[in-house]
């Protein structure tokens, strides 16, 4: 069977590829206005162990936290761990400040390819460089980045003392990686 639209003439099964296109894009605008949760594959889910030390406090994925604050749970990937709250945040800028370590900030967003693109190689420094590496999605954290001017991505920002020392703008990974080793 050929179906004619004007000039142009396709059989029939030309049409299944479009239709299983369409419900596939459709069908978390569908979710969304059901109010459902989109579902996410196991493997894409970030894995967060815990593990209590005789004194009792707390290990999530090798690092140590302190008390029942949760402000140093993290989740990490890599050397990088993400920055879930106004509160973490600040308090890692006031260890900066306080013991001198480098803060180096990958400003990202789940949308940005560019972003996601140079993620690996910023972990990869993460284990080659000394400091404390974080990322921040400005979607989910949109206080910070606008504290931090974030209006690119992704933007690299290196903090030393509580303050920005310095700033990189594009997914370039010879500039990232001179401005890291210049500075950590």
């Amino acid at each position: 069977m050929i179906i004619c639209l004007g000039p142009i003439c396709f059989p029939v099964w030309h049409l299944i590829p479009i239709i299983i296109y369409l419900f596939s894009k459709s069908k978390n605008w569908f979710y969304h206005l059901m109010g459902w949760p989109i579902p996410v594959e196991e493997e894409k889910k970030e894995k967060v162990e815990e593990i209590e030390d005789e004194k009792g406090s707390s290990v999530v994925n090798g690092e140590k936290t302190e008390g029942e604050s949760g402000l140093r749970r993290r989740k990490v990937i890599g050397g990088v761990s993400k920055i879930e709250s106004v509160e973490q945040w600040r308090k890692l800028k006031q260890e900066s400040e306080a013991d001198g370590t480098p803060l180096v900030v990958d400003f990202t967003a789940s949308w940005c390819k560019p972003c996601k693109k140079i993620a690996p190689f910023f972990a990869e420094l993460s284990q080659k460089y000394p400091g404390n590496f974080v990322s921040v999605d400005v979607d989910e954290m949109d206080e910070i980045a606008g504290e931090a001017k974030a209006v690119s991505l992704p933007m690299f920002q290196v903090y030393k003392g509580g303050k920005m020392v310095k700033s990189l703008t594009g997914a370039f990974e010879k500039d990232l990686e001179q401005m890291i080793k210049a500075e950590c």
